[in-house]
């Protein structure tokens, strides 16, 4: 049971790093086109934009069967799989946190640091904050930025932010401005 319980835990701790490793090196550093850094520039350029997910499965699915084949040569089968699901429900999760960032009112103190940590990527530095589930390798590389507060472009203001005279609401004015 406990070789079941290290896979599983294996399999969120590898998504974290996977998940900061994709997003730094893959679509931010690395200058080669591939589909994902060209879909990722385009979640940067336009408001709302997130990649389909009818190809986010076919891209995840065809990386988890690779990831599985590789881990029952180093693990047993029955502990690849727990490894590999965990792996793809922490990738679900991120999926979830990612576009609640950008479509949701923030809830709870953690959601809303959270997203103002990927906010301060997104509108200030895309060399930093790395990190959307968790700020953690971004403190071990040193990609870890906080600012009290994160302008947003007009262009790219989230609805759940803005009032109806096009403010930031009097509940997001400690963390949040917008730039015109």
């Amino acid at each position: 049971m406990l070789d079941y319980i290290s896979a599983a835990l294996a399999g969120m701790l590898t998504w974290t790093f996977a998940e900061y490793a994709l997003h730094h090196w893959v679509f931010h550093r690395l200058k080669i086109k591939t589909l994902g850094r060209q879909e990722h520039l385009t979640h940067h350029s336009k408001s709302g934009y997130f990649t389909p997910n009818h190809l986010k499965l076919k891209m995840s699915a065809l990386a988890f069967s690779l990831i599985y084949l590789m881990a029952k040569f180093v693990i047993n089968m029955a502990q690849a799989e727990v490894f590999v699901v965990s792996l793809a429900l922490s990738y679900a999760w991120y999926e979830r946190v990612h576009r609640n960032h950008h479509t949701q009112a923030p809830k709870g103190w953690y959601g809303s640091w959270l997203r103002k940590h990927h906010f301060i990527h997104h509108f200030h530095d895309a060399r930093v904050n790395h990190g959307v589930t968790t700020p953690f390798w971004d403190m071990v590389f040193g990609t870890y930025r906080s600012q009290d507060r994160v302008k947003v472009p007009r262009k790219f203001a989230m609805d759940w932010l803005l009032d109806d005279e096009g403010n930031v609401k009097a509940a997001f004015t400690h963390a949040y401005y917008i730039r015109n």
